[in-house]
């Protein structure tokens, strides 16, 4: 049974158009002859394996040689596995078909989109760009005189009333307490 299925998955994986999949079980599988292997491969794929074989540190992306997944942090509520799954067509979240990949980088993107990745890098190399023609922006205070200052912000004027409530006698304060004395006190 096990011959058949791996006779099968060859044979399935020989009409099906070159397409740079993920690492699957099949490198625990004996190797196949080089015809059947695609012509071209990515350049970063074989210095991963090269890296692998070497036994040497990986890049962070891999964690002990395996890819790591994308997993969700929480269990989706069943209102809202309800909702994707009952909700009408238009409604559901629709699979994107016009994916395609960026001519820079070699990423995946949304076709008539810029690639986010290089977006990215292009911001940071302006950013860098523009802090290196101007400089860092000079913090500074001004000094003005006080009849500029008075001038340029006005203080709103205070009515009688509202200075009469900013003196000091306005506010009532309590008598001071008697000084307390043990010998005024009667002992029994």
């Amino acid at each position: 049974m096990s011959a058949v299925l791996r006779m099968a998955s060859f044979l399935i994986a020989l009409s099906l158009p070159v397409v740079p999949r993920l690492p699957t079980i099949s490198q625990l599988l004996p190797k196949w002859p080089s015809w059947s292997k695609p012509a071209n491969t990515d350049p970063r794929l074989q210095e991963l394996k090269a890296l692998l074989e070497r036994g040497e540190d990986v890049p962070f992306t891999f964690d002990k040689g395996g890819i790591l997944r994308a997993v969700p942090k929480k269990k989706p509520s069943y209102r809202r596995t309800r909702e994707k799954r009952l909700s009408p067509g238009d409604k559901q979240i629709q699979p994107l078909e016009n994916l395609g990949r960026c001519a820079a980088c070699g990423r995946v993107k949304r076709s008539h989109f810029m690639c986010m990745h290089c977006f990215g890098e292009i911001r940071t190399f302006l950013k860098e760009k523009k802090k290196q023609l101007w400089g860092k922006p000079a913090w500074y205070e001004p000094v003005m005189d006080e009849v500029d200052q008075r001038i340029v912000f006005p203080k709103r004027r205070l009515s009688d009333e509202e200075l009469q409530y900013k003196q000091r006698e306005y506010v009532p304060v309590r008598e001071k307490p008697l000084e307390y004395s043990q010998k005024a006190v009667k002992k029994q």
